[in-house]
């Protein structure tokens, strides 16, 4: 279970701490999701998915991720899905 502590901070404070989770390490946000409920419900907003930062993510994980995911990650305007999908489009253009 959840430390309560965490819990009892209102939704917009739980938000802003797993966007400090998410931009450090996406394992460490996939833990977080497994403990409850609520923090899966709250890591699965978008400004959590805006600070997502794919750069660090190894890149054979990166590989097998879902597009999705990068769609969740584009839509709020994620700087490192937005500089991935430059280097696809470009990619394609070569």
């Amino acid at each position: 279970m959840a430390n309560s502590r965490l819990l009892s901070l209102p939704d917009e404070l739980q938000e802003k701490v797993l966007q400090h989770v998410a931009a450090g390490s996406i394992s460490d946000l996939a833990a977080v999701k497994l403990t409850c409920e609520q923090l899966k419900e709250v890591s699965e907003r978008p400004l959590v998915y805006a600070t997502f930062n794919l750069v660090n993510i190894n890149f054979p994980l990166l590989a097998r991720m879902p597009a999705t995911f990068y769609a969740e990650c584009y839509r709020p305007g994620n700087p490192y899905a937005i500089y991935l999908n430059f280097v696809f489009l470009a990619y394609l253009i070569m």
